[in-house]
């Protein structure tokens, strides 16, 4: 009996003992789960505070990039308080004429020094509007310049094709200026500069004041502008030839051209298309291609029925009324 009791104490002994160990080893998992349930908040805190770190450095230098790129693409306007021939000085760009000169053909070249003050841009500088002594000429000029880098060119003024004693001498020349991105044809504009050139001075400055000729026959004449022929030539190379001097009397940059044209009553195209300047005088041509009269059997010009049209060139509608449409017949 002392055996079976002895027997039955122990066992319980050995039951107890393995319900503590089991006891302390749910303990210890526990203890560890716990830590490593803390250690993995404090990584994840960590980690979210250099991420928002990191995120606050990065949009802090996204903005620094931003306001450099305005800083670089928004030119300052130029000061219009420049030493003479000094067009634009500015912390991106200067341009300055440094003389002028008349060819034998009787066009001018005006030179100029263009410097790229931007700190890593390509620019180019171009011009192609011009007007001396208030009658609208061509001009060419289109320079590439390198980031931090200079360059002398020349505007080429083209004038001997304005008829003879029109211009003799260039008083006031008025040019349009563009600064523009050499790289990105889609980038907007750094500069659209206007700007008045007195080669002997402002006080010197005369403009020409046109008397009409007593053969010339006006085609047009209303609020806008003025248009009439005053010549007739067939040309070998250049074909059928309609020389017009027109006068804008508007304060709007006209875009004219011919429409439904007819020679002879035959269906014949020219090349004409014009922009005048506001109060500018244009002496422009009209040029029909010897070959196309000849198509229709015109050796010579008898008669030229057309609708003139014009529109306001700086329209952003493409699709606006034109401000003028009349019916002009030459015979």
């Amino acid at each position: 009996m002392k055996k079976l009791f002895a027997l039955i104490l122990s066992l319980s002994m050995v039951l107890s003992f393995a319900a503590c160990g089991d006891g302390s080893d749910k303990t210890d998992d526990k203890k560890e789960t716990t830590t490593t349930a803390t250690e993995v908040v404090a990584t994840t805190a960590a980690e979210t505070t250099a991420a928002e770190t990191t995120a606050a450095e990065t949009t802090a230098a996204e903005t620094t990039v931003a306001e450099a790129t305005v800083a670089e693409t928004t030119a300052p306007a130029p000061s219009e308080d420049l030493p003479a021939g000094t067009i634009a000085d500015t912390d991106l760009y200067s341009i300055v004429i440094t003389g002028i000169e008349k060819s034998e053909m009787g066009d001018f070249e005006i030179g100029v020094e263009l410097e790229n003050r931007s700190a890593d841009k390509n620019y180019t500088f171009n011009t192609w509007d011009a007007a001396v002594n208030g009658v609208q000429a061509s001009c060419v000029l289109y320079e590439e310049v390198a980031a931090g880098k200079k360059a002398n060119a020349e505007i080429l003024l083209f004038t001997s094709a304005i008829p003879e004693g029109v211009i003799d001498d260039a008083t006031v020349i008025e040019l349009d200026f563009y600064v523009e991105d050499a790289d990105d044809i889609f980038a907007d504009r750094v500069a659209d500069i206007s700007y008045t050139y007195y080669p002997e001075g402002e006080a010197a400055a005369t403009y020409y004041e046109r008397e009409p000729a007593a053969d010339e026959i006006v085609l047009v004449d209303n609020d806008y502008f003025t248009m009439a022929l005053t010549g007739y030539e067939i040309d070998d190379f250049w074909g059928h030839t309609f020389s017009i001097v027109v006068i804008n009397k508007s304060d709007k940059n006209l875009n004219l051209s011919a429409d439904n044209v007819s020679v002879n009553d035959y269906m014949v195209d020219p090349i004409y298309y014009e922009t005048v300047f506001p109060g500018k005088i244009a002496f422009t041509e009209m040029i029909w291609d010897s070959d196309e009269l000849a198509k229709n059997g015109i050796t010579e010009i008898a008669k030229v029925e057309f609708d003139i049209v014009a529109i306001d060139a700086d329209s952003e509608d493409w699709f606006a009324d034109p401000l003028v449409t009349e019916k002009v017949i030459v015979e």
